[in-house]
This record gives structure tokens, sequence and C-alpha cells, in this order.
């Protein structure tokens, strides 16, 4: 037989106490976490906004940009069209 050194009640109340002390700190741990990870989604969308808009051209510049787009197409056509004309122009005086 061995010696109890604590009674079963007492045992029972500190076994009880300390088991809803754990579930009250992984509560707030679980908390924590959610509340950090909402926070760095909402920092990672706010950054991928922020740097969407700050980068966004003004309408002037915008047109500027596709006039030179437009150019650059144009002027590549024409370049083509004068090769065609061109080739076909050898090929009539043979």
């Amino acid at each position: 037989m061995y010696p109890k050194l604590v009674e079963t009640k007492i045992r029972n109340i500190v076994h009880t106490n300390l088991r809803y002390c754990h579930s009250l700190k992984m509560k707030y741990y679980n908390f924590a976490y959610n509340l950090l990870c909402l926070l760095c989604i909402l920092g990672t969308l706010a950054v991928l906004l922020y740097f969407k808009y700050k980068h966004k051209q003004d309408p002037v510049a915008q047109d500027e940009k596709e006039n030179t787009k437009r150019d650059y197409i144009l002027y590549n056509l024409r370049k083509f069209q004068n090769m065609n004309n061109k080739e076909i122009g050898t090929i009539n005086s043979y």
C-alpha cells in the first residue's frame, strides 16, 4: 500500500482548475493568433491596393502611352507593307 500525500478531492479540484486554466490560455492564444493572421491579411491587401493605385497613370500620360503604342504598330505595319511591295516589284521585273 502506497501512502497518499494529497486527498482525492483536493487532487480532483486542482486537476479541474488546471484543465480550466489550460483551456482559457488556449482560448486567448487562439484569439491572438487569429487577430495576428487577420492583421497580416489586411496589411497585405492594403499594401497591394496602395501600390496598384499609386502607379496608376493620369489620363494624359495614359493617352500618350496609347498613342506611342499605336504609332509603333502602324510604323511596323507600313515597314512590312513596303518590304512586301519591294519583293513584288523585284519579282515582276524578272
